[in-house]
C-alpha cells in the first residue's frame, strides 16, 4: 500500500501547492492558524485515504473522526507548518502515518515546494524520493547540529525549556528552527540534523516522522526517556540520531521541572536528618520521596510525582527546620 499513499500524497501536495499564493487565513488562536490550502488538502485526504483502506478512520488536526487507537487509523497533518506556508518559506509538509492497532506500519511526509517526498515501511527502511536514507554519526553534541520547536500552545510554560536549549545551543555545533516538526523529523532521518527538541506534539505531528527517524536507524522519545503516545498531547519529545540521544536527555534531566503536565507543587520537609557531608548538610525527607542534598556540586532534589521523577537543582541550603519550603516547581 506504500506506492498507492505515496501516489495519493502527492496529489495532495499538488493541491496544496495550487492552493498556497492565494490561501486565505483563519485564526484558530494565538500564533495558531489554518489555511484555505490546509482545509482543502484536509477534505481532500479525510475521503481518500478511507478509499484507500476500507473500513480505515482518520485522526487529522483539521476535522477528527477518529476516537480510537483500535483497527485501522490515518493519522494526518494536511499542512504540518501553516505559518511558513503563510510566508511563502517553502518549509511545510504534508504528514500521513498508517496505523494498524496501535502500531504504526507507514509513513510520509511530502513537502511540495521542494518535491522532496520522505517515506518508511514497517523493517523496510526509510527513503527519500526512493534512495535510501540514514541518520548522522555525529556521536557528541559538542559536534551536533540540533533543532528545536516550542509551538504556541504551550508558551506560559516554556521558559525552563528555552533556558536549557539556550544552553545547549552554546554547546553544540548550531541551531535550526524550521517550524516544521514534520520537516524536522524528516531530517533527522536524513541526516541533515543531530536531533531536534519539541516541547510538545500531538499525533498528526510526529507520527509519521516517529517511524520514518526509526527506520532510519534513530529514535523518538519524551525528554524523560518515555515513550509517546497516538492520543492526546506528548510533552517534552526529543528525536534523535540515538549516537547523542541519551547524553541529550542526561542534559535536560536538571529540568525535569519543565514538563508541564507535572502541577506546581511547594514541597515542605516533614522531618530533618542533618549529616555532615563534605562540611554541608545533607538533608532527607523520611518518607523517601523527597532527596535534597549538597556537597561539592550544586544542591539537587528528586522529587516523585504519579511514578515520574522529576529533578531540579536548588540553591544551597544551609540550614532546614521541619516545614520549610526547601523547593517549588
Amino acid at each position: 500500500m506504500i506506492k498507492a499513499l505515496e501516489a495519493l500524497i502527492r496529489e495532495a501536495g499538488e493541491l496544496a501547492r495550487s492552493k498556497a499564493l492565494s490561501a486565505q487565513v483563519h485564526v484558530k488562536g494565538k500564533s495558531d492558524f489554518v489555511t484555505d490550502a490546509d482545509l482543502a488538502v484536509s477534505r481532500f485526504l479525510m475521503d481518500a485515504l478511507v478509499r484507500l483502506a476500507p473500513g480505515s478512520h482518520v485522526l487529522s488536526e483539521e476535522d477528527t473522526r477518529a476516537d480510537s487507537l483500535e483497527g485501522k487509523l490515518f493519522i494526518v497533518d494536511p499542512i504540518d507548518g501553516t505559518t511558513n506556508l503563510m510566508y511563502h518559506m517553502g518549509l511545510s509538509a504534508i504528514s500521513c502515518a498508517y496505523a494498524e492497532d496501535g502500531e504504526l506500519l507507514l509513513g510520509v511526509i511530502y513537502n511540495p515546494f521542494t518535491d522532496e517526498m520522505f517515506t518508511a515501511e514497517r523493517g523496510k527502511g526509510a527513503f527519500l524520493n526512493g534512495q535510501p536514507i540514514r541518520v548522522n554519526g555525529d556521536d557528541t553534541i559538542r559536534d551536533a547540529l540540533i533543532g528545536m520547536e516550542a509551538g504556541p500552545a504551550t508558551l506560559a510554560q516554556q521558559g525552563p525549556f528555552l533556558k536549557k536549549v539556550f544552553e545547549l545551543h552554546r554547546q553544540c555545533r548550531g541551531m535550526r528552527f524550521t517550524g516544521s516538526a514534520a520537516i524536522d523529523l524528516a531530517y533527522v532521518a536524513a541526516g541533515r540534523l543531530s536531533a531536534v527538541a519539541f516541547h510538545y506534539l500531538y499525533p498528526w505531528d510526529f507520527a509519521a516522522g516517529w517511524l520514518i527517524v526509526s527506520e532510519a536507524g534513530g529514535r523518538l522519545t519524551l525528554l524523560d526517556g518515555g515513550t509517546p503516545v497516538l492520543s492526546g498531547r506528548s510533552e517534552p519529545l526529543l528525536a534523535s540520531n540515538g549516537l547523542i540521544h541519551e547524553e541529550i536527555i542526561q542534559y535536560f534531566g536538571l529540568a525535569r521541572c519543565c514538563v508541564p503536565s507535572l502541577r506546581l507543587f511547594r514541597y515542605r520537609l516533614h522531618k530533618v536528618l542533618v549529616r555532615d557531608l563534605c562540611g554541608f548538610p545533607f538533608v532527607q525527607r523520611s518518607d523517601k520521596r523527597c532527596t535534597l542534598s549538597r556537597g561539592p556540586r550544586p544542591a539537587r532534589a528528586v522529587f516523585r510525582e504519579e511514578h515520574r521523577a522529576v529533578r531540579v537543582r536548588l540553591a544551597p541550603v544551609v540550614k532546614a527546620r521541619e516545614g520549610d519550603v526547601i523547593a517549588q516547581l
